[in-house]
């Protein structure tokens, strides 16, 4: 029921505006691709339509507060064991209809802001994903925020430089061992898409009640 959902996301809402928390890392958006799936609780169904019609609702009486959602782990991150740099395939319709769905829910709620995922989409990570990052993400469906990676950890593919150019903004957790942007202060692309990605972040920011200074 879409008026439920929505009620339910002003709960959610006025709980981060009274504790203080101006962003929330969700909702979940994956889909229930099995019943064994180790995260299924966080994520709404196994039906792409129903999910994002759920998420539009939810995602609207969050953001009706204040509060800024980061939907995760965009996108296809729809298994748990093993999906640290997992390769997926599908094909185009699958992903629009089943996989991507409940994200373009959320930015027809007003979310700003996306956690990207582990895995690979083909051979290339979601977070270096261009068509997928700045292709569908911005240019179709029009987020204004910010991109934040899952936890990095050491995860060598997912690429400071490779992921800034495709619309991936900052990186969640240490560095470890992936390649830093040192060396990059001359690169044009590199320069352009480093002050694009602060753009997004500062702009999200801006957008929450955070800014609501003395309230």
């Amino acid at each position: 029921n879409r008026s439920i959902a929505y009620g339910n996301g002003r709960v959610v809402g006025n709980d981060c505006v009274d504790n203080g928390y101006a962003v929330l890392y969700g909702p979940g958006n994956n889909i229930h691709r099995t019943p064994y799936s180790g995260r299924n609780f966080e994520y709404y169904s196994e039906d792409g339509y129903l999910s994002g019609q759920m998420t539009e609702q939810e995602v609207g009486g969050i953001e009706a507060l204040g509060a800024k959602v980061v939907m995760k782990h965009f996108a296809l991150n729809d298994n748990e064991n093993e999906r640290v740099g997992i390769s997926v395939w599908a094909n185009e319709q699958s992903i629009r209809e089943i996989y991507l769905e409940a994200f373009e829910g959320g930015i027809r709620g007003g979310a700003m802001n996306v956690m990207s995922s582990f895995n690979r989409i083909g051979v290339v990570w979601a977070g270096a994903h261009h068509g997928l990052m700045t292709g569908i993400l911005r240019d179709e469906w029009g987020m204004e925020g910010a991109a934040i990676t899952d936890m990095s950890m050491n995860a060598k593919w997912m690429d400071y430089r490779m992921g800034v150019l495709a619309g991936q903004d900052y990186w969640c957790g240490q560095k470890g061992t992936m390649g830093t942007l040192d060396g990059s202060e001359n690169d044009p692309a590199i320069t352009s898409a480093v002050h694009q990605a602060v753009k997004n972040v500062v702009f999200s920011v801006t957008r929450t009640h955070a800014m609501n200074i003395g309230d």
